[in-house]
């Protein structure tokens, strides 16, 4: 894998981790974000989970390691 290595072109297999992890925490943030709200609908909190990961997902697929430090750098990221 080419951890924080942006000259190296990732495999299938790093682009299909990275989609994963990121569809993870784009559902859990989209769905804890409409968890807080205070909206108690399945059907909300399904549609934001799923938009959350597809959006999560590919940003984390295309920008690799750049996805996670923006993230931890705009405070999003506990450590």
């Amino acid at each position: 894998m080419a951890l924080g290595n942006d000259g190296i072109r990732p495999d299938a297999l790093e682009l299909r981790i990275r989609f994963l992890c990121g569809a993870l925490f784009g559902a859990f943030v989209a769905g804890a974000a409409v968890f807080e709200s205070g909206v108690f609908s399945g059907v909300a909190l399904a549609t934001s989970a799923v938009s959350g990961a597809l959006v999560g997902g590919v940003l984390a697929r295309h920008y690799g390691d750049a996805f996670w430090r923006s993230l931890r750098r705009g405070g999003w990221w506990p450590f």
